[in-house]
C-alpha cells in the first residue's frame, strides 16, 4: 500500500511540473499512470479506468476550488462569465454522461486513447487551436470531458 502512495505522490510532482512547463491538463498524465498502477496493484480490470478517471477528477475539485478562491481573492474570476457558462456546463455533463452510458468501457477507453494520441500530435507539431465560435462553449468543453470520463462497471 505504501508503493501505491509513494508513486501517487510523485506522479502528482511529475503532472504538475508537465503540466506547468508545458500547459498539459495534468490528467493527460495521471489518468494513463493510474491505470497502470491500479492494473500492477491488482485491481479488478472493469474498475480500474472508474478508479484512475475518478482519482484523478477528484485532485481537480480539490485545486480547483484552491485555484478559484485564489484568483477570487484577486478580483480575477469574471462571475458573470462563470455564469453564464455554467448552464452548458451541467447540460453538457449530463448529456456527455447519458452519451456514454450506451459506449462500452473499452470503447471508452479506445476514445481516451485516440484522444490522448491527437494531443500529442498537436504538442509535437506546435500547432495552435484555432478560436471556436459557438453560443455556449460550456456545452461543448462539457460534453466532450463527460463522454471522455464516464467510463463505470455497470456498462459491462
Amino acid at each position: 500500500m505504501i508503493e501505491i502512495i509513494l508513486a501517487g505522490v510523485l506522479l502528482g510532482i511529475v503532472s504538475g511540473l508537465l503540466a506547468g512547463l508545458f500547459g498539459i491538463d495534468g490528467g493527460l498524465v495521471i489518468v494513463p499512470v493510474l491505470i497502470i498502477l491500479f492494473t500492477a496493484q491488482g485491481f479488478p480490470e472493469d474498475l480500474v479506468m472508474l478508479m484512475a478517471v475518478a482519482t484523478s477528477l477528484a485532485a481537480i475539485i480539490l485545486t480547483a476550488t484552491a485555484s478559484v478562491l485564489a484568483h477570487h481573492h484577486l478580483g480575477s474570476v469574471a462571475w458573470a462569465k462563470v455564469f453564464r457558462l455554467s448552464p452548458g456546463i451541467m447540460a453538457g455533463a449530463a448529456s456527455g454522461a447519458i452519451v456514454a452510458e450506451h459506449i462500452s468501457a473499452g470503447s471508452l477507453c479506445a476514445i481516451l486513447a485516440i484522444f490522448l494520441l491527437y494531443v500529442a500530435i498537436q504538442m509535437a507539431l506546435q500547432v495552435k487551436p484555432k478560436p471556436v465560435n459557438v453560443n455556449n462553449p460550456g456545452l461543448w468543453i462539457f460534453w466532450r470531458q463527460a463522454l471522455l470520463v464516464c467510463c463505470h462497471p455497470l456498462r459491462a
